[in-house]
């Protein structure tokens, strides 16, 4: 039993690590998107960055058809109309970042299929858009420090709408619900935990918001003090924690928490951020 466990939970932690190298090969597009436009043109590129987004979602009208699930409307038709958004969301001059779109409704797929091991229903549609929304602010330090790349909070926009939008598609197909194990605990849920989903929220927001001011000189320490109190907060009241939103709060907590590298690395390697 103990040996089965600690499989799953290698397993897990893979597609995690799998999902964190998805978002450095993301970074590291844009040498060939730079590529592509000398030989084709600023753009063809442009029109060609929806040719994905169209295939997914050709995907998932095919998962229409093959599931064996009713399909949630009421999740379905808004999922759309945020991918939809979410592509007039990047800059005009840069239409090739519609491919963020693309990108985070792909990413918030895999999000679902790992936590569809511990996760069901509300819970699971809620952390599968948490997460990768939280990788995107991963993507955007990284552009910040990439020398060919910037730091951008609309960027950081688009990947979380396009995320929660992929979310809310996935779950109006009930993506993966088969994977869920009924067996792993789950406790009811409380207040202390929506207290804490809101001050990591918060403090996420403090933390990236003021940076753009700081572009190419040191990153002052104070915007991430929230976040070093989310983590005294996580320690102090949720550490042991059994309830049935345990696990999407220790992917999500722990995705967030390792935002607090950048500040470190880019000020003591005296590394420029754009």
């Amino acid at each position: 039993m103990n040996g089965s466990i600690s499989k799953d939970v290698i397993f897990l932690a893979l597609l995690y690590l799998g999902c964190c190298l998805l978002v450095v090969a993301y970074v590291n597009f844009y040498p060939l998107y730079e590529h592509l436009v000398q030989h084709l043109g600023r753009s063809f590129i442009s029109y060609a960055s929806y040719v994905p987004l169209v295939l997914m979602l050709l995907s998932g009208s095919t998962l229409f058809t093959l599931s064996p699930f009713p399909v949630k409307w009421r999740w379905l038709l808004p999922g759309i109309m945020l991918c939809i958004a979410a592509l007039f969301i990047p800059d005009s001059a840069i239409a090739v970042k519609r491919i963020h779109v693309t990108e985070y409704l792909l990413l918030s797929l895999l999000a679902r299929y790992i936590m569809s091991h511990r996760l069901t229903g509300g819970p699971l549609l809620l952390f599968s858009s948490l997460f990768p929304a939280v990788l995107g602010i991963h993507d955007e330090f990284l552009q910040g420090i990439h020398p060919s790349r910037t730091y951008g909070l609309r960027d950081m926009l688009v990947n979380a709408v396009a995320a929660t939008g992929g979310s809310f598609v996935w779950h109006s197909l009930a993506l993966f619900t088969a994977n869920y194990r009924k067996s792993t605990p789950g406790g009811k849920a409380g207040t202390v935990h929506l207290l804490y989903l809101c001050w990591l929220a918060v403090a996420i927001l403090a933390m990236v918001v003021p940076l753009p001011a700081y572009r190419n000189s040191p990153i002052p320490f104070w915007p991430c003090l929230p976040l070093m109190a989310a983590i005294v907060f996580w320690v102090c009241l949720l550490r042991q924690d059994d309830s049935k939103l345990s696990h999407g709060i220790k992917a999500v907590s722990a995705a967030a928490f390792l935002l607090l590298i950048y500040p470190i690395v880019i000020n003591s390697g005296q590394i420029s951020f754009f």
